[in-house]
């Protein structure tokens, strides 16, 4: 016999019909050791933090009002979370009307202000102790979406202008206003980022930076022009205050990019931009950032998907909560000294966890595809396959059958992952079986396609994989 090795990749790669994928990493993340080898981990699980006080559930933005307080605009209300010790105390706030995901910005005020626009109902205020409110000074008119830089708040018209407000005020003049002209696409975002104005428009966007006024009054002169577009209002993440990393957006041509001085770099993989591409209405994609055990993750999440980009180790993953196709988290904030994720259903606020091995109260499946182990044209019979799981994982918890001695299925494809074999459950050991062995025997003929291997692992707990090795018939 001869062994082959199973490789489970560094980036999950959907192929467009299964056998030209390669492998996928579900709810995984990949590490690389000190001794060179790769550990594929169970994604950080989400563990709630905070409740919804007004029985509202789709989180559409959240923001730090001051350093003490938190607002969430959820469905229709606006609620303020501060924190009491460890707990943390919801406030329903009041009504604002609209369903649409909100854009938010505070400035530096003494009392800061914090605005915001929702793109169908237009712009408003919020309080930390009072209701919303309509923005103060009608000079806003309708915008379709908000940022602050620099000391002052600015608002995109799809007519191509910006606007800004005074310094540490909400109070605007007609006059401090300017276009986006270089090219004839409407403006549909603005961002601050690394103390610079980024305004995208559908097919390009504009750097401008505050050194000095424009000579109308408007506080920014623009930088520079660069021909690439955002997909949606809400499909750029990565300016967030606490986050450390570049600017990533997609792009109107459905490729992602990463922001590198001023040249947008193309970051993302054929799988990602078949996802983008597939999506008709791309308003539906939803861009938000967490850290975690110093990953920075940048997350792209559409109605049938969910990719994270890992910006420490460059590659690319799958999210995706139980009984969806997506994952649950949806919105971000860097609050109270952590990275908190809104949810799309039920009003929760979530923060990620590597010792919470679910979605909140939902299973969380860590899932693996390998490289298809290609012995084309052959077919060669596998007498045995074993795969290196950090092993005597099992815990003592209230859900004991599952979590004391959890088990791994395990299935096989000969033909690239259209079909697959029925799986085999294997236990990856109860607690303190550190020399147990993950093996399945008798695994017929490798097809002529080769061999391609699925993990799954549902039960709540540490998995750590190394990879895999398979015994061939000579």
């Amino acid at each position: 016999m001869r062994q082959a090795p199973i490789s489970f990749g560094t980036i999950s790669s959907k192929g467009k019909v299964p056998q030209s994928g390669g492998a996928r990493l579900k709810n995984a993340i990949v590490e690389q050791l000190e001794d060179g080898r790769l550990i594929y981990k169970r994604a950080p699980g989400l563990s709630r933090v905070i409740q919804s006080v007004s029985g509202a559930v789709h989180t559409r933005g959240m923001i730090m009002a001051n350093d003490g307080t938190l607002l969430r605009v959820l469905d229709g209300r606006v609620e303020s979370v501060t924190q009491s010790g460890t707990s943390f105390v919801s406030e329903d706030r009041g009504v604002l009307s609209g369903t649409d995901l909100v854009t938010l910005a505070r400035n530096m005020a003494a009392t800061p202000d914090v605005v915001g626009v929702s793109p169908s109902n237009g712009a408003f205020v919020l309080s930390a102790t009072g209701a919303p409110g309509p923005y103060p000074d009608a000079d806003v008119g309708s915008p379709n979406a908000c940022c602050y830089v620099g000391s002052y708040f600015f608002f995109t018209y799809g007519d191509g202008k910006c606007r800004s407000s005074g310094v540490n005020t909400t109070a605007i003049n007609a006059l401090d206003v300017v276009t986006a002209e270089a090219y004839s696409d409407p403006l549909i975002r603005p961002v601050g980022h690394n103390g610079q104005l980024i305004l995208f428009g559908t097919q390009s966007f504009e750097i401008w930076s505050l050194d000095q006024p424009n000579a109308t009054g408007f506080p920014a002169n623009r930088a520079t022009v660069i021909k690439c577009g955002l997909a949606s209002t809400n499909a750029v993440a990565g300016w967030e205050e606490g986050f450390v990393k570049e600017l990533l957006w997609a792009g109107s041509d459905n490729i992602v990019y990463q922001l590198r001085g001023y040249e947008p770099v193309r970051v993302s993989t054929p799988t990602i931009e078949r996802d983008l591409q597939a999506l008709a209405d791309k308003s539906e994609l939803r861009a938000f950032v967490a850290m975690h055990n110093a990953h920075p993750y940048w997350f792209l999440k559409g109605p049938g998907f969910t990719h994270a980009y890992d910006l420490l180790t460059s590659t690319w993953q799958e999210r995706e909560s139980y009984g969806l196709m997506r994952f649950k988290a949806e919105q971000s904030v860097h609050a109270f000294g952590d990275w908190l994720l809104g949810d799309e259903t039920t009003g929760d606020a979530f923060r990620l966890d590597g010792t919470a091995y679910r979605d909140s109260a939902d299973s969380m499946i860590f899932e693996v595809e390998s490289q298809t182990s290609d012995l084309f044209p052959q077919r060669k019979g596998c007498k045995r396959a074993d795969f290196h799981f950090v092993n005597g994982t099992g815990v003592s918890g209230e859900d004991s059958t599952i979590e004391t001695e959890p088990k791994v299925l395990i299935q096989w494809s000969d033909d690239g992952g259209t079909n697959w074999s029925l799986p085999l459950e294997r236990s990856l050991g109860r607690t303190g079986e550190y020399d147990h062995r993950v093996t399945v025997k008798r695994c017929g003929h490798v097809g002529a396609n080769g061999r391609k291997w699925r993990l799954r692992v549902s039960d709540p707990c540490f998995v750590g994989l190394f990879g895999g090795v398979m015994f061939i018939e000579n």
